[in-house]
């Protein structure tokens, strides 16, 4: 019997919010209407997300304008901890974290240790917005969580450890405890269709 790995922190990952991109709607299958697309996504967010949690943006959160991020980033739930994708622009992104009172990673990889347990437990997580092949420690059981694919099945199969944390295959962040069991689930938004396509 798999051992069940408990998690005495509130710890969720997320991808490619991609807030107020055009697109993005149409190109992932959003279930709103664009001009309710910011509203949505917050709500989204903000109803499993809670003031004392942290969350783990990997890439590409927001299309607007500095002054509308900024006050996006303010009204996110949570402490909110920022991983570079290739439609951010890291001064910017260093800018809006110092003002919002968030965590940049900067680059597009990052490794760290999450203690999970009150035990003194920890994982070694390997953060990237691209889904990789090959990441340290993969064959002593360290976990790589990614973005960029949105929903896309095809461009990121599931291997072991390996794990698409992407907003849009369930219009949702991901808790750590279901990375942790590897317990993501079925997503309703899954596509077997190439996702990125440049989004």
């Amino acid at each position: 019997m798999n051992e069940i790995i408990e998690c005495d922190r509130n710890i969720w990952f997320t991808s490619d919010l991609h807030f107020m991109h055009k697109n993005i709607v149409k190109y992932c299958n959003r279930p709103v209407l664009i001009e309710n697309h910011t509203e949505w996504l917050i709500d989204k967010l903000n109803s499993v997300i809670g003031e004392n949690d942290e969350v783990y943006h990997l890439g590409d959160f927001s299309f607007g304008s500095y002054e509308d991020t900024l006050a996006i980033m303010k009204r996110l739930n949570g402490k909110w901890y920022y991983l570079k994708g290739n439609h951010d622009n890291h001064e910017r992104m260093i800018n809006l974290c110092k003002e919002s009172n968030s965590i940049y990673l900067g680059s597009s990889l990052k490794n760290i240790r999450i203690q999970y347990h009150s035990q003194k437990k920890s994982k070694f997580f390997v953060l990237c917005h691209f889904p990789i092949v090959s990441w340290e420690n993969r064959g002593h059981g360290s976990i790589h969580c990614h973005g960029h694919v949105h929903n896309s099945v095809v461009e990121a199969p599931k291997v072991k450890n390996r794990f698409n944390v992407c907003f849009d295959l369930d219009f949702r962040p991901f808790h750590i405890s279901e990375i942790l069991n590897d317990n993501m689930g079925e997503f309703k938004n899954a596509s077997t269709k190439i996702g990125h396509q440049g989004h």
